[in-house]
């Protein structure tokens, strides 16, 4: 399988929200890397808090929400309803610390991508 988040609109996607229009929208472009592969299996599978930009690939599970927190707010994302048929992704700046709840069924995917700003 070869995939890559430009390939299906995501890098543009997220470069409208962390980019926002400015005189120089044309000099600025968004990068990915991929940086690894994450596999976390139920009943238990869990990751504690740490730093890095997941995505979710189609895989059936249950449980296993993304809970993101920042300036002593968190915010929660249940991949789960839709973890069968669709690639989610989620962006966040890199002093963001994330965990991974648990996982009560199934497996979840992820790939985890550096995203780079370059200067044109």
């Amino acid at each position: 399988m070869c995939f890559h988040p430009s390939d299906y609109g995501i890098i543009e996607y997220i470069e409208h929200i962390l980019l926002p229009s400015s005189r120089n929208v044309d000099l600025r472009k968004l990068h990915a890397e991929l940086y690894k592969l994450n596999a976390y299996s139920g009943p238990s599978g869990l990751f504690c808090k740490h730093v890095d930009t997941p995505g979710c690939l189609p895989s059936s599970f249950k449980g296993g929400d993304l809970a993101v927190q920042h300036d002593g707010q968190e915010f929660r994302y249940d991949w789960s309803a839709k973890s069968e048929t669709t690639i989610q992704q989620v962006a966040f700046y890199s002093d963001c610390e994330h965990e991974v709840k648990t996982i009560t069924e199934g497996d979840r995917m992820t790939l985890t991508y550096n995203l780079y700003v370059t200067e044109l």
